[in-house]
């Protein structure tokens, strides 16, 4: 049986977000199971947070120049096996596939389609991923992929300290300000509780009209290099999203003792219980019932043990979407791949 050793995960990617932070950690948990583990960006776009990272965690990581320059490579370097991330780095690496008969694993992580142009791109990935072994982070993205596809959970690693909130004063939003994740939401929220503070993480194409928008209790607080002190200045964490895989940003969260209020879109129910770990708005409303429903959450949560939410929801974590529960399931999906593939090699 051929065996997996070297392994190269691949990105096209300008900022950091979901996506490069599943891959920091995938790469950690493969390196600390002494697999010789490569990240590879399709394209060099200067200086990135994901490279500072991989340099902080000791994780070799090389940039190519384009497509060619990356086939090139592929076929000179011969890696056991390639796992591809977001629909560009897909397509290429299905394509290195056939034509060095290098074992290709491709991740859909999410379902986000903003522009014609990106929604192209994603429909592509999504019907050629049969030519490659393919892995979703829910049920929902996996029905829309063409072929066998399994369905792994993100993961998180537990951070060593963590201090779960004792009142609720301060509420976080953790995402890309874009339609799909509900930031206008957030800022409807807040305006039905101006005695609590809403603090946005992150920037997108909606940040100068949301900005406009804000009410005095809301703060931009923009991109982050590193989110350890915005969990610090969380009490809970609020993901009024309209499409989700399974965020990274809630598990962060949970695995810091941040329980999480969320509504019922993508993977979030697999992961937030409702009144047991966090809370969950179910069912399809219009925007207002939606804003209604949350704000009815809250106003529970305000009597709610915060700390035993958070304890609750980093043990979620512990026991269900850390690296000790769920690299295995990458490591067999990675042996299956690399033990199913013919050994001949193609022209």
């Amino acid at each position: 049986m051929q065996s997996v050793h070297s392994i190269w995960q691949v990105v096209d990617s300008r900022f950091y977000g979901g996506i490069e932070s599943h891959i920091l950690y995938l790469a950690s948990a493969l390196k600390e199971s002494n697999m010789d583990v490569r990240v590879v960006f399709l394209r060099d776009y200067g200086a990135h947070p994901l490279k500072e990272k991989l340099d902080q965690a000791g994780i070799i990581h090389f940039c190519c120049s384009g497509v060619e320059s990356f086939l090139n490579l592929s076929a000179i370097k011969k890696p056991d096996l390639i796992h591809s991330h977001g629909y560009k780095a897909n397509l290429v690496c299905r394509l290195t596939r056939i034509r060095y008969n290098i074992p290709v694993v491709t991740s859909f992580h999410a379902g986000d389609s903003e522009s014609w142009r990106l929604k192209l791109y994603t429909l592509l990935d999504r019907k050629t991923a049969f030519l490659a072994s393919s892995v979703a982070v829910n049920a929902q993205i996996a029905s829309s992929v063409s072929g066998s596809i399994r369905v792994i959970d993100n993961f998180v690693p537990l951070p060593r300290l963590f201090c779960p909130p004792m009142s609720l004063k301060r509420i976080g939003f953790v995402g890309r300000l874009s339609h799909e994740k509900g930031p206008d939401r957030f800022l409807a929220l807040a305006r039905e509780f101006p005695r609590f503070d809403f603090n946005l993480y992150g920037d997108g194409p909606l940040a100068t009209e949301l900005q406009e928008a804000a009410p005095s209790n809301v703060s931009f607080m923009g991109h982050q290099q590193s989110m350890q002190s915005a969990w610090r200045s969380m009490d809970l964490l609020c993901m009024p999203s309209r499409k989700e895989g399974l965020p990274l940003a809630a598990l962060e969260a949970m695995s810091h003792g941040i329980p999480v209020l969320c509504l019922d879109a993508g993977a979030l129910p697999k992961l937030v219980i409702n009144e047991l770990n966090g809370w969950v708005v179910f069912g399809q409303h219009d925007e207002q019932q939606v804003v209604r429903k949350l704000a009815g959450k809250l106003d529970q949560i305000q009597s709610a043990n915060l700390a035993f939410f958070g304890q609750k929801a980093r043990a979620t974590i512990e026991k269900k979407f850390s690296p000790q529960a769920l690299l295995p399931d990458f490591l067999s999906l990675y042996q299956q791949t690399v033990s199913a593939h013919p050994l001949e090699e193609t022209a």
